[in-house]
């Protein structure tokens, strides 16, 4: 089935009008490219991280430590430190760090079968 003339004027500036906003998005990628290497910023979400094999996560140069499933969808979370790990806030994932490993203290009763 053949186009009228409307029809294929519409489609012509829609396509137009694609070409448009891809450019538009050409260059704003450019520009915060620019931006990041003016501001020293990453330009990928793993840029600048090295992978932590003791605890799991992704680190920055700053000893931040990151979310690695979050990383995996493209996303940078900084782990909230706890006292032996770090919790991702948004998917809630729990890094345990060997460094500084949970005690048993025997819940303070001598009495106790594991304080035997």
């Amino acid at each position: 089935m053949a186009m009228t003339p409307d029809e294929a004027g519409y489609v012509q500036a829609l396509e137009a009008k694609v070409l448009e906003l891809e450019a538009q998005i050409a260059n704003l990628e450019v520009e915060i490219k620019r931006l990041r290497q003016e501001k020293g910023l990453p330009s990928g979400v793993r840029e600048g991280l090295t992978f932590d094999n003791r605890t799991g996560t992704h680190v920055d140069g700053s000893k931040k430590h990151f979310c690695t499933v979050c990383l995996n969808q493209d996303k940078r979370w900084e782990l909230r430190v706890e006292p032996h790990g770090f919790r991702c806030m948004i998917c809630k994932k729990y890094y345990p760090d060997p460094d500084r490993p949970e005690r048993y203290d025997g819940g303070g009763d001598s009495d106790s079968w594991l304080a035997r």
